[in-house]
């Protein structure tokens, strides 16, 4: 494949060339493998896109260096080698302070069109389909015309900033104590705050509350991340099945209680819509789904 330039925000992106990995001979035969009710909710989700940045070593020649790929038989997967100029260097976009997102967005390889899947092999993998009990109901629903997950759209990548935040094991347990010590205020039973209730509740907050004045107080605010339904399936599902087996949690919360109150209140608020969110999650019911 020819190089193809382009410039995103300001740089210039060529790529080198393009490579189509498929499995060895002999051909495999053709297969359909229908979705699950599980898989067909994420069929107009955008995909999940993730930048590696890593340095070579010292005496690595980038044009030798042989990249492998571990696959289980399957479609093709498209391998794009490419070179991008226009940052000072890869350390200009491997830092957690803000960095622009139009200058890491292009280096995110596009998904073919008609789509495509791309599986990393797990040991030892279980691929057992026939361990999810379907529910043909749900998948015709996730799969509907009328979904309204179709609504989602890719916001533009200009002037957005992306940046990483660590919290410490302290951040968290002063979250979880702030969290204690509010429900001790209020007179109520405390919650069951984990790291990853504190983790989400606390981003959550922060975000409501920088872009609250942009938006009526009076509206909800809205969250969404996926949780693990191996364990919480009936029958269960063992934790090596390797395939799509996760869920959404909706938190929701009023964005008033999120922003009017003190730190204290917004915390204790945001992070028990999520615990609230992950408990109807994890059991798993009839109107979590039907919902």
């Amino acid at each position: 494949m020819a190089p193809q330039p382009s410039s995103p925000a300001g740089g210039l992106l060529r790529v080198l060339r393009t490579t189509r990995v498929a499995p060895a001979a002999p051909a495999l035969p053709e297969r359909a493998l229908p979705l699950l009710f599980l898989e067909a909710m994420w069929l107009d989700a955008q995909p999940v896109e993730r930048v590696f940045i890593y340095h070579l070593g010292p005496d690595v020649d980038a044009n030798t260096n042989r990249y492998k790929l571990h696959y289980q038989p399957g479609h093709g997967v498209a391998f794009t080698v490419a070179e991008l100029d226009g940052v000072e260097g890869v350390d200009e976009l491997a830092t957690d302070e803000p960095r622009e997102l139009a200058k890491i967005a292009p280096l995110v390889p596009e998904i073919p069109k008609g789509g495509a899947v791309l599986a990393l092999k797990a040991t030892p993998p279980i691929i057992d389909r026939t361990l999810i009990c379907d529910r043909k109901d749900m998948h015709d629903a996730f799969a509907s015309p009328d979904n309204e997950v179709k609504e989602l759209i890719r916001s533009p990548d200009a002037g957005k900033l992306v940046a990483t935040f660590t919290l410490s094991r302290a951040h968290l347990q002063g979250v979880k104590d702030d969290v204690a010590a509010e429900a001790a205020r209020r007179g109520v039973l405390p919650f069951r705050c984990t790291s990853t209730v504190a983790t989400y509740g606390l981003t959550w907050l922060c975000f409501v509350r920088t872009v609250a004045e942009s938006k009526a107080a009076e509206e909800d605010a809205h969250l969404v991340f996926s949780v693990d339904h191996r364990s919480r399936l009936e029958p269960r599902v063992p934790d090596k099945y390797f395939g799509n087996c996760v869920g959404p949690a909706f938190p929701t919360a009023p964005k008033k209680g999120l922003t009017a109150g003190t730190i204290a209140d917004g915390v204790y608020t945001a992070c028990a819509a999520v615990a609230a969110a992950v408990d109807e999650a994890v059991r798993g019911e009839d109107g979590y789904w039907e919902t």
